[in-house]
């Protein structure tokens, strides 16, 4: 296997890391109770994604939180603030 696959390959596998933490994290807080009322468990997948997409390794608490927010918001059109994220950003950051 060439660098690049390798690098292709371990970049991908860092992703999928990465989104298997804050998918657990997110289903754990359960903020809008949907798996508690017995939706399937990817109901927050497409959430956790985008969550995802926009965290990184340096990201603090307090920008998860607020990517978070963000990203309930655009959701569910809702108008959370960052500060109701707080604990599972720092779920998620002490984690990785």
């Amino acid at each position: 296997m060439n660098n690049s696959a390798e690098s292709s390959m371990l970049e991908r596998n860092l992703k999928e890391y990465r989104f298997s933490i804050i998918k657990r994290c997110i289903d754990e807080a359960d903020t809008m109770h949907l798996l508690e009322i017995g939706c399937p468990p990817d109901e927050y997948d497409i959430e956790s994604k985008a969550i995802c997409e926009l965290v990184s390794r340096d990201s603090s608490i307090e920008q998860i939180a607020q990517i978070i927010a963000e990203v309930f918001n655009r959701y569910f059109d809702m108008k959370f603030e960052s500060t109701a994220f707080l604990a599972t950003a720092k779920h998620i950051k002490e984690s990785k």
